[in-house]
């Protein structure tokens, strides 16, 4: 999926029990309670809001502007600014985040690193059993 919006901030919602196989770039705010098997990331020079029901699954690599998830990520994240993981998200990869809040309960199984840079580390969009650890 591919949506162009100069620099207006959209608004999408991929429902529970749909899947989609393949990536997702947006801009403005994604709220996810079905699953996406490809990468989901904010279109280049835009911004971006990503949000993970407890439903919600992505199986590859996020970047976001912000994030608030409380699903899985079997993936790398690189978030520009805040991440927060509330009490039932897992996620499965490399953290790169701005700022970051985790709520009891919550997983993450993989490096974090605070980020230093504008520019995301090159392993972002590498799956995690692909990248080195």
């Amino acid at each position: 999926l591919d949506w162009h919006m100069d620099d207006k901030q959209g608004h999408t919602l991929i429902a529970a029990g749909t899947t989609i196989s393949g990536d997702i770039r947006f801009c403005g705010l994604l709220r996810l309670d079905g699953r996406v098997d490809g990468k989901v990331f904010v279109h280049e020079g835009k911004r971006g809001t990503l949000i993970l029901s407890r439903a919600a699954v992505i199986n590859g690599p996020v970047r976001a502007t912000d994030m608030v998830t409380d699903g899985t990520i079997n993936g790398n994240v690189y978030v520009e600014n805040r991440l927060e993981c509330r009490g039932q998200s897992v996620i499965t990869g490399e953290v790169q985040y701005g700022q970051m809040h985790i709520s009891e309960g919550a997983v993450i199984e993989g490096r974090c690193t605070k980020r230093q840079q504008a520019a995301p580390d090159p392993v972002e969009f590498a799956h995690p059993a692909d990248a080195a650890v």
